[in-house]
């Protein structure tokens, strides 16, 4: 996340480091904003994109799985395709978070540049009905933020 090419808008400084590690902490606020900019494609064909990401919860019910919409947008600004990107619950793992990859999107794409875009999506902490629920995402508020490390765009094998 500290690559040039990526651009963040969020309410106050969340990159945060470890070790060498540098990562956007809890992003994913309503008006939260990450762009990608200069994503280089050699070849045409099905790629796989994916965050690595943690979204810490000691319980899995999925009320709060991260969901963000993504956009692709070509060299002249262009919207190119757009895509839903989720990011489950990952807990504890050996008393630990554990980086792991979203739910893959793919997306045909051919040779050039590319810019990716991500903003907020409805997760199910938006609905009504889960108000009365204990864990992340319910009576507490919405729950819609991961911490993200990293995207990886990879041709479909």
């Amino acid at each position: 996340m500290s690559d040039a090419r990526v651009h963040i808008q969020t309410r106050g400084n969340r990159l945060k480091g470890k070790g060498g590690l540098v990562y956007l902490s809890d992003w994913g606020a309503l008006d939260d904003r990450l762009r990608i900019e200069n994503i280089k494609i050699k070849d045409a064909g099905l790629y796989v994109i994916q965050l690595q990401y943690r979204n810490p919860a000691p319980e899995s019910s999925g009320i709060a799985n991260a969901v963000k919409w993504m956009t692709i947008h070509d060299h002249n600004g262009n919207e190119y395709g757009a895509k839903i990107i989720e990011m489950p619950l990952t807990p504890l793992t050996e008393g630990e978070q554990r980086w792991q990859y979203s739910v893959p999107v793919t997306l045909h794409l051919n040779p050039g540049t590319y810019q990716i875009r991500l903003e907020d999506f409805l997760n199910m902490s938006y609905l009504k009905a889960n108000m009365t629920y204990n864990g992340k995402g319910g009576h507490r508020g919405l729950s819609n933020r991961a911490d993200i490390k990293s995207i990886r765009i990879a041709p479909f094998r």
